[in-house]
């Protein structure tokens, strides 16, 4: 009898050793799970340009989007003056006239700081033109604007 209740604690403690211990509470929400890295959209440029020091910029390119998501990456450097940044995302129009779909406030340039505006009602196949626009002093401006995919 001796020999099987040892054999019995033994058993008992190397099954709790395997299982570990039993939390104090169970957590009745079921754990988030990150995305996979295919689920994840996929930027890919489509234009990209920079500006020597200037106060306001609507360069002539015109971007074809690809997908309903258009992102307009941008930096400005401004040496410490403290100068901001307008920027503006507009649909062009075949007649020649251009809409304003989407625009960010004063912003302060910093010292190359890169910011997003991320556009999605954009249509596919459609034509779009940004400006950036400068309030203080001219500084060099750049922008990307990208497609998700």
């Amino acid at each position: 009898m001796r020999s099987s209740r040892a054999a019995g604690l033994v058993g008992l403690a190397a099954t709790t050793t395997l299982l570990g211990a039993s939390p104090a509470h169970a957590d009745p929400r079921p754990h988030a799970t990150p995305r996979p890295h295919a689920e994840h959209g996929r930027w890919i440029n489509i234009g990209h340009d920079s500006h020597s020091p200037t106060i306001s910029w609507r360069p002539r390119a015109v971007f074809k989007s690809r997908s309903r998501v258009l992102q307009l990456v941008y930096r400005c450097w401004d040496g410490g003056d403290r100068t901001r940044i307008q920027v503006v995302i507009s649909r062009k129009f075949a007649a020649g006239y251009s809409k304003e779909k989407a625009h960010m406030g004063l912003l302060p340039c910093g010292r190359g700081t890169v910011r997003r505006l991320t556009y999605t009602g954009a249509k596919k196949g459609a034509h779009y033109q940004i400006g950036l626009f400068l309030r203080g002093h001219r500084h060099t401006i750049e922008y990307w604007v990208q497609n998700e995919l």
